[in-house]
Protein backbone atom coordinates (compact mmCIF):
# COMPACT_ATOMS: atom_id res chain seq x y z
CA UNK A 1 0.00 0.00 0.00
CA UNK A 2 1.29 3.69 -1.21
CA UNK A 3 1.74 6.47 1.31
CA UNK A 4 -1.10 8.32 -0.29
CA UNK A 5 -3.03 4.99 -0.99
CA UNK A 6 -2.43 4.67 3.33
CA UNK A 7 -3.44 8.38 3.47
CA UNK A 8 -6.60 8.32 1.47
CA UNK A 9 -7.65 5.07 3.92
CA UNK A 10 -7.15 6.52 7.02
CA UNK A 11 -9.27 10.10 6.09
CA UNK A 12 -11.77 7.45 4.82
CA UNK A 13 -12.15 5.70 8.39
CA UNK A 14 -12.01 8.92 10.36
CA UNK A 15 -14.94 10.45 8.46
CA UNK A 16 -16.65 7.14 8.72
CA UNK A 17 -16.43 7.04 12.79
CA UNK A 18 -17.28 10.71 12.72
CA UNK A 19 -20.82 10.31 10.86
CA UNK A 20 -21.71 7.11 13.07
CA UNK A 21 -20.82 8.93 15.86
CA UNK A 22 -23.18 12.21 15.50
CA UNK A 23 -26.17 9.35 14.09
CA UNK A 24 -28.29 10.48 17.43
CA UNK A 25 -31.77 11.81 18.42
CA UNK A 26 -31.47 15.20 18.97
CA UNK A 27 -34.49 16.55 20.82
CA UNK A 28 -33.57 20.06 20.15
CA UNK A 29 -33.85 19.93 16.23
CA UNK A 30 -37.51 19.58 15.51
CA UNK A 31 -39.52 21.04 12.28
CA UNK A 32 -42.16 23.69 13.79
CA UNK A 33 -45.39 24.00 12.40
CA UNK A 34 -44.30 26.74 9.73
CA UNK A 35 -40.58 25.30 8.81
CA UNK A 36 -41.48 24.40 5.00
CA UNK A 37 -40.21 26.26 2.12
CA UNK A 38 -43.58 25.61 0.37
CA UNK A 39 -46.35 28.43 0.26
CA UNK A 40 -49.66 29.73 -1.95
CA UNK A 41 -46.76 31.91 -3.83
CA UNK A 42 -44.67 29.46 -5.29
CA UNK A 43 -44.37 25.64 -4.77
CA UNK A 44 -47.42 23.16 -3.88
CA UNK A 45 -49.00 24.51 -0.70
CA UNK A 46 -50.07 21.36 1.24
CA UNK A 47 -51.00 21.29 5.78
CA UNK A 48 -48.25 21.36 8.09
CA UNK A 49 -49.01 19.78 11.26
CA UNK A 50 -46.15 20.58 13.27
CA UNK A 51 -45.76 16.74 14.37
CA UNK A 52 -42.06 16.28 14.66
CA UNK A 53 -40.86 12.88 13.54
CA UNK A 54 -39.94 11.69 17.12
CA UNK A 55 -44.19 12.20 17.38
CA UNK A 56 -44.81 10.03 14.04
CA UNK A 57 -42.31 7.20 15.50
CA UNK A 58 -43.85 7.26 18.65
CA UNK A 59 -47.08 6.81 17.39
CA UNK A 60 -46.48 4.07 14.93
CA UNK A 61 -44.60 1.91 17.98
CA UNK A 62 -47.63 2.52 19.61
CA UNK A 63 -50.51 1.58 17.05
CA UNK A 64 -48.63 -0.38 15.03
CA UNK A 65 -47.84 -0.15 11.25
CA UNK A 66 -49.67 1.64 8.73
CA UNK A 67 -50.73 -1.56 7.05
CA UNK A 68 -51.90 -3.10 10.23
CA UNK A 69 -53.86 0.17 11.38
CA UNK A 70 -55.52 0.70 7.95
CA UNK A 71 -57.00 -2.64 8.42
CA UNK A 72 -58.31 -1.96 11.68
CA UNK A 73 -59.74 1.06 11.06
CA UNK A 74 -61.13 0.38 7.48
CA UNK A 75 -64.99 0.23 6.85
CA UNK A 76 -66.51 -1.56 4.62
CA UNK A 77 -70.12 -0.46 3.08
CA UNK A 78 -73.28 -2.55 3.60
CA UNK A 79 -73.62 -5.13 0.99
CA UNK A 80 -76.40 -3.81 -1.38
CA UNK A 81 -78.27 -7.18 -0.52
CA UNK A 82 -78.45 -6.50 3.24
CA UNK A 83 -79.46 -3.07 2.60
CA UNK A 84 -82.53 -4.33 1.22
CA UNK A 85 -82.89 -6.83 3.83
CA UNK A 86 -82.80 -4.37 6.56
CA UNK A 87 -85.27 -1.99 4.94
CA UNK A 88 -87.77 -5.02 4.50
CA UNK A 89 -87.07 -6.30 8.16
CA UNK A 90 -88.09 -2.28 9.35
CA UNK A 91 -90.99 -2.44 7.55
CA UNK A 92 -90.19 -0.67 4.30
CA UNK A 93 -92.46 -2.15 1.04
CA UNK A 94 -89.51 -3.18 -1.72
CA UNK A 95 -89.60 -2.65 -4.40
CA UNK A 96 -92.13 -0.08 -3.73
CA UNK A 97 -94.30 2.90 -5.55
CA UNK A 98 -92.74 5.19 -7.58
CA UNK A 99 -90.24 7.62 -6.08
CA UNK A 100 -90.56 5.75 -2.50
CA UNK A 101 -87.47 4.09 -0.36
CA UNK A 102 -87.98 0.94 -2.43
CA UNK A 103 -87.55 2.06 -5.65
CA UNK A 104 -84.83 4.34 -4.48
CA UNK A 105 -83.12 1.20 -3.73
CA UNK A 106 -83.93 -0.82 -6.88
CA UNK A 107 -83.09 1.50 -9.36
CA UNK A 108 -79.73 2.72 -7.16
CA UNK A 109 -78.35 -0.82 -7.69
CA UNK A 110 -75.55 1.01 -9.78
CA UNK A 111 -74.61 3.47 -7.56
CA UNK A 112 -74.53 1.36 -4.60
CA UNK A 113 -71.86 -1.49 -5.82
CA UNK A 114 -74.14 -4.13 -6.32
CA UNK A 115 -72.58 -6.86 -7.98
CA UNK A 116 -73.46 -7.45 -11.87
CA UNK A 117 -73.16 -11.43 -12.36
CA UNK A 118 -73.97 -11.35 -15.77
CA UNK A 119 -71.36 -8.40 -16.69
CA UNK A 120 -69.01 -11.16 -14.37
CA UNK A 121 -68.30 -7.99 -11.91
CA UNK A 122 -68.12 -8.54 -8.36
CA UNK A 123 -70.11 -6.22 -5.49
CA UNK A 124 -67.75 -3.16 -4.66
CA UNK A 125 -67.27 -3.38 -1.25
CA UNK A 126 -65.36 0.43 -0.64
CA UNK A 127 -67.63 3.10 0.12
CA UNK A 128 -68.71 5.80 -2.83
CA UNK A 129 -69.88 9.09 -2.65
CA UNK A 130 -72.76 8.07 -4.64
CA UNK A 131 -73.78 5.02 -2.71
CA UNK A 132 -73.26 7.17 0.10
CA UNK A 133 -75.59 9.80 -0.79
CA UNK A 134 -78.09 7.06 -2.47
CA UNK A 135 -78.26 5.16 1.24
CA UNK A 136 -79.09 8.67 2.89
CA UNK A 137 -81.64 9.45 0.23
CA UNK A 138 -83.26 5.97 1.25
CA UNK A 139 -83.27 6.88 4.95
CA UNK A 140 -84.72 9.58 4.49
CA UNK A 141 -87.67 8.88 1.98
CA UNK A 142 -88.17 5.43 3.71
CA UNK A 143 -88.41 6.98 7.19
CA UNK A 144 -91.81 7.85 6.71
CA UNK A 145 -93.17 4.38 6.59
CA UNK A 146 -90.98 3.16 9.16
CA UNK A 147 -92.38 5.97 11.39
CA UNK A 148 -95.76 4.52 10.27
CA UNK A 149 -95.75 0.65 10.83
CA UNK A 150 -92.90 0.22 13.73
CA UNK A 151 -95.61 -0.77 15.81
CA UNK A 152 -95.87 -3.50 13.69
CA UNK A 153 -92.22 -4.92 13.25
CA UNK A 154 -91.80 -8.44 14.58
CA UNK A 155 -87.93 -7.56 14.38
CA UNK A 156 -88.45 -4.71 17.48
CA UNK A 157 -91.44 -6.50 19.26
CA UNK A 158 -90.64 -7.82 23.13
CA UNK A 159 -93.77 -9.35 24.28
CA UNK A 160 -95.80 -9.05 21.36
CA UNK A 161 -95.40 -5.68 21.83
CA UNK A 162 -93.06 -2.72 20.25
CA UNK A 163 -91.60 0.04 21.72
CA UNK A 164 -92.69 3.35 20.44
CA UNK A 165 -89.95 5.33 18.76
CA UNK A 166 -90.95 8.46 20.89
CA UNK A 167 -92.55 9.66 24.13
CA UNK A 168 -95.70 10.61 24.63
CA UNK A 169 -94.69 13.99 23.42
CA UNK A 170 -93.11 12.77 20.59
CA UNK A 171 -90.09 15.26 21.65
CA UNK A 172 -88.02 12.89 22.58
CA UNK A 173 -86.23 9.89 21.34
CA UNK A 174 -86.60 5.97 22.88
CA UNK A 175 -83.41 4.15 23.28
CA UNK A 176 -84.82 0.83 23.28
CA UNK A 177 -86.72 1.34 20.35
CA UNK A 178 -83.90 3.27 18.20
CA UNK A 179 -81.54 0.64 18.91
CA UNK A 180 -83.77 -2.24 17.36
CA UNK A 181 -84.24 0.43 14.73
CA UNK A 182 -80.48 0.51 14.05
CA UNK A 183 -79.11 -2.57 14.66
CA UNK A 184 -77.05 -1.35 17.36
CA UNK A 185 -76.84 0.13 20.48
CA UNK A 186 -77.50 4.09 21.13
CA UNK A 187 -75.27 6.22 22.98
CA UNK A 188 -76.47 8.96 25.28
CA UNK A 189 -74.79 11.15 22.70
CA UNK A 190 -76.43 9.66 19.47
CA UNK A 191 -79.91 9.96 21.79
CA UNK A 192 -79.22 13.46 22.26
CA UNK A 193 -78.38 14.35 18.59
CA UNK A 194 -81.85 12.39 17.90
CA UNK A 195 -83.45 14.99 20.26
CA UNK A 196 -81.79 17.92 19.12
CA UNK A 197 -83.07 16.48 15.18
CA UNK A 198 -86.66 16.44 16.02
CA UNK A 199 -86.79 19.91 17.68
CA UNK A 200 -84.32 21.87 15.55
CA UNK A 201 -86.53 20.89 12.58
CA UNK A 202 -88.57 23.56 10.69
CA UNK A 203 -90.88 23.80 8.00
CA UNK A 204 -90.95 26.15 4.89
CA UNK A 205 -91.97 28.82 6.76
CA UNK A 206 -89.64 28.70 9.25
CA UNK A 207 -92.04 27.29 11.67
CA UNK A 208 -91.37 24.09 14.19
CA UNK A 209 -92.28 21.00 12.31
CA UNK A 210 -92.04 18.02 14.48
CA UNK A 211 -93.52 15.40 12.05
CA UNK A 212 -90.59 16.67 10.13
CA UNK A 213 -87.86 16.42 13.07
CA UNK A 214 -89.17 12.58 13.66
CA UNK A 215 -88.76 11.57 9.99
CA UNK A 216 -85.38 13.26 10.07
CA UNK A 217 -84.15 11.58 13.31
CA UNK A 218 -85.16 8.34 12.03
CA UNK A 219 -83.03 8.70 8.66
CA UNK A 220 -80.42 10.62 10.66
CA UNK A 221 -79.89 7.22 13.27
CA UNK A 222 -80.12 4.77 10.46
CA UNK A 223 -77.08 6.92 8.64
CA UNK A 224 -75.17 7.16 11.07
CA UNK A 225 -75.27 3.18 12.31
CA UNK A 226 -75.23 1.98 8.22
CA UNK A 227 -73.41 4.44 6.42
CA UNK A 228 -69.37 4.08 6.10
CA UNK A 229 -67.39 7.13 7.13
Amino acid sequence: MTRITKSLFLVLVASASACSSDIEEDPGIEPGPNDTSGSEDNTFDHENDGKSPFEILAEQQAQGPARFTSRIHFCAKMRYTTTGNLLRSRGVALPGAANSAGSLFTSGAGPMGAPNYGARVRENLAATTSGASRLMDIFASASTEIIAGFANIEACKVGGVAPPLFDAGGTRCNAQAFTCLAGAPVAPAELDICDKTIAGAKNAAGANDQALGQRLAVAVMLAATHICE
